[in-house]
């Protein structure tokens, strides 16, 4: 996202793109923007300048079926195209699995 964007993006996504997830199946688990402050734990490498919005959704066990029903939803691909317009780079989806110890088991 571009620099300076960070409260507009995250209030859009929070009215716009959460309630098409939720209206799917789709549980947000959290959702974060970069913080530019001075990284004062020198052993954690930080990366100055990057300007990043992160969302971790949980959708149980019907993955493939939520992505095709947003896929084919219009209103999605509209909400879609409007939040990546104000991107710097396309989006992109992992799937990540919990672990054993985990708390969202």
């Amino acid at each position: 996202m571009r620099h300076g964007m960070e409260t507009g993006f995250a209030e859009r996504f929070r009215a716009k793109m959460v309630p098409q997830l939720t209206a799917n199946g789709a549980r947000l688990l959290g959702a974060f923007v970069s913080e530019h402050a001075e990284n004062t734990f020198s052993r954690l490498p930080v990366r100055a300048g990057e300007n990043v919005f992160i969302v971790v959704v949980g959708f149980g066990d019907a993955h493939a079926n939520y992505r095709n029903d947003l896929g084919a939803s219009p209103a999605w691909q509209a909400v879609r195209q409007t939040m990546q317009a104000a991107s710097t780079k396309p989006a992109e989806m992992l799937r990540l699995t919990p672990t054993a110890r985990s708390l969202l088991r």
